[in-house]
């Protein structure tokens, strides 16, 4: 197994997205506005993961909050979050949540381990938990999930060292996927109508990708299993 990528934020592109750098800030334009391909693929790509981080670090700082209160629940301290149910902003069990006070600028780091309607459950070190007053007012910084960069970062670096070539560029696909024998093709049940249309014309499709598309709950999945099927 692999070890994932590190998730820190190359120096030249920081300093391009915040502006600093003309020169770093030319550069990426110059590849992003380049076509797609094999040479330029995991740096376009990388570059892009990297830009997206920088605007959601801007981003979560919307949803830090000030003077709140932590209120005592058995081992865990409740934090009430105006949003959460809409997922703004999206919180999940693990992530880690940290908190100051006016008093004490020192951060503590707290784990989230449990997510509900409108409300978090927290749990932090020994030593803050039985300091912890009610009363207190603690300001709240959000933070990133760094695993999910990990993981986009370590599919960029060895998608081109696993999968065909044809897969990301494809151009005509190898011949054992044009050939097709409607005689042995499998029974499409539980489809409607405009899904069974979705696997004919793509069957019947000269080249690939071969895009499907459709609003949530259509059945897209659905009609792509089918699709693979035959």
């Amino acid at each position: 197994m692999k070890k994932l990528p590190g998730v820190e934020i190359p120096k030249n592109v920081q300093k391009a997205f915040e502006g600093r750098n003309t020169t770093e800030s030319n550069q990426l334009t110059a590849l992003l506005k380049q076509p797609l391909g094999p040479n330029n693929y995991q740096t376009k790509y990388r570059t892009l993961l990297y830009l997206e981080q920088c605007q959601e670090e801007i981003d979560i700082q919307s949803f830090d909050m000030r003077a709140v209160k932590l209120q005592r629940s058995g081992q865990s301290l409740v934090l009430h979050v105006p949003g959460l149910a809409e997922s703004r902003p999206s919180v999940l069990p693990g992530d880690q949540l940290y908190v100051s006070s006016d008093r004490n600028p020192r951060e503590y780091g707290g784990q989230v381990h449990q997510v509900q309607n409108e409300s978090v459950l927290l749990k932090f070190p020994g030593k803050f938990h039985s300091n912890h007053h009610d009363s207190t007012l603690y300001n709240v910084r959000f933070s990133l999930r760094a695993m999910q960069l990990k993981l986009q970062l370590g599919a960029v670096n060895n998608v081109q060292q696993t999968a065909p070539p044809w897969v990301l560029f494809p151009r005509e696909p190898p011949n054992s996927l044009l050939q097709r024998d409607s005689s042995n093709r499998r029974a499409t049940n539980g489809l409607n109508a405009e899904q069974l249309e979705a696997v004919a014309r793509a069957m019947e499709a000269k080249s690939v990708p071969y895009i499907l598309f459709g609003p949530p709950g259509t059945g897209k999945s659905r009609t792509l299993v089918h699709y693979v099927v035959q």
